[in-house]
């Protein structure tokens, strides 16, 4: 081991795995999630809607990822790409999930932010016209980090604003 790394228990697997920090974030290397390999299979989907398992509600986005592939994917975040290479990142997500999250074969999760909120976000940033975004979820850390992105999902912020003072 190197200097400045430290031994993580694994709870799951009830193993001792090696861990470093860098730059001030814990990094943890997952040698059975595939890490430095190939791209995983994630189907992520971006939706408007109450939360799954609620009843009414205001409405929220939600970020959903499915692993799909045969090998347990680890993610570190979600977001949502705006138009003009923009972006929202959700550090602290509302959801049923901590990050860094590890998804088993078949397993999913999701994250989602007040519908209120985004649209905020998005007219602050002066983008209230129709436009494409993009719900993702990363994996891995830095120049390492991938990236897993649903299909585009048409959306007017200023239809949402309702009257403005």
């Amino acid at each position: 081991m190197q200097p400045g790394s430290y031994l993580w228990y694994n709870l799951a697997s009830g193993e001792v795995e090696p861990v470093c920090y860098v730059g001030g974030v814990m990094r943890r290397f997952f040698s059975k999630a595939g890490a430095g390999k190939k791209k995983g299979r994630v189907k992520v989907t971006l939706s408007i809607g109450p939360v799954p398992g609620t009843e009414g509600g205001e409405p929220k986005v939600i970020i959903t990822a499915l692993n799909e592939g045969e090998k347990p994917v680890i993610l570190t975040g979600p977001g949502i790409r705006l138009p003009k290479k923009r972006h929202i990142i959700l550090p602290l997500p509302v959801g049923r999930v901590r990050f860094p999250c590890e998804l088993q074969p078949g397993e999913d999760c999701c994250v989602w932010i007040d519908l209120k909120a985004l649209v905020q976000q998005m007219y602050s940033r002066g983008m209230t016209d129709s436009c494409d975004i993009v719900g993702f979820y990363s994996s891995g850390f830095a120049l390492s980090a991938t990236s897993y992105d649903s299909d585009p999902l048409r959306f007017n912020a200023g239809e949402w604003l309702g009257p403005r003072a």
